[in-house]
């Protein structure tokens, strides 16, 4: 009889004490944003383009754009090429579209392209193709330089990155006392 009233106090008291609360976490306020496929943080796309000249494009994050293998949209991308005669030029935009295979590179949200001789321009959208050296754009861009100011309808450039070709009705206000291209300052 001890034995079995012993046996019941064990069984049996347990469940007569209050059991302390349990460890609760509460919910999240953050928000996953899984549309789109998995996200790649600060990525970096290396590479020569046709002239074999390196250029890099790094991004603060990248999604696979839809169910295409091959095209990334760009969160803030920067683009980094290298010119004919080692100049180069740095490209930014909000906003970005890469197809791997072809090597292009399609900027929105307003791009600004900065060249190392000290001219700036910015426009609305743009293409970069690496695999024929050719950049372009059909919306608006303003420019300035040690020449002085440029608007345009639009921009083209080929081949070797030394000229650009500016496109529509276009606006050019020269300094007098601008350098001559190329030329030390």
């Amino acid at each position: 009889v001890v034995a079995g009233i012993f046996m019941m106090l064990v069984v049996v008291w347990p469940e007569l004490k209050s059991t302390p609360e349990k460890f609760v976490i509460g919910l999240s306020d953050v928000k996953i944003e899984t549309a789109g496929g998995q996200r790649v943080i600060n990525a970096r796309f290396t590479g020569v383009d046709s002239e074999n000249r390196p250029f890099s494009v790094t991004a603060e994050s990248v999604v696979q754009a839809g169910s295409d293998d091959n095209g990334v949209e760009l969160v803030k991308p920067k683009a980094d090429v290298t010119l004919a005669g080692e100049s180069w030029v740095a490209i930014s935009a909000p906003k970005g579209i890469f197809q791997r295979d072809a090597e292009i590179l399609d900027l929105s949200g307003g791009v600004d392209l900065f060249h190392d001789e000290g001219y700036e321009f910015q426009t609305a959208e743009a293409r970069l193709d690496f695999g024929t050296s050719a950049a372009s754009g059909d919306s608006p861009i303003r420019g300035q330089g040690p020449f002085g100011t440029i608007e345009a309808e639009g921009f083209r450039i080929a081949g070797t990155g030394d000229s650009i070709f500016f496109t529509g009705k276009s606006r050019l206000i020269v300094y007098p006392d601008a350098p001559e291209p190329g030329a030390s300052r």
